[in-house]
């Protein structure tokens, strides 16, 4: 909620669908009027967490960072 300075975890919701599978999460918070930049990051099971900036690869793919994924919301 604060752009990746803290981190709390969230839940898994719905059916595991495999390794490769994307999983929706959730997280409930309450937010006093404000603006906020919300992010997510994904920790393996090893404990590998994504990067924080893009790593591309030479074609310009494979970005796993979770900086460039972040909304900015308002709560009015």
């Amino acid at each position: 909620m604060d752009g990746g300075k803290t981190w709390r975890e969230a839940k898994f919701v719905g059916p595991d669908l495999g390794r490769y599978a994307w999983r929706q999460f959730v997280l409930a918070v309450k937010l006093p009027a404000g603006e906020y930049t919300v992010a997510s990051r994904a920790t393996d099971s090893e404990r590998n967490q994504q990067p924080e900036e893009r790593l591309e690869n030479a074609s310009g793919y494979n970005n796993s960072s979770w900086r460039d994924h972040a909304l900015k919301i308002t709560v009015v």
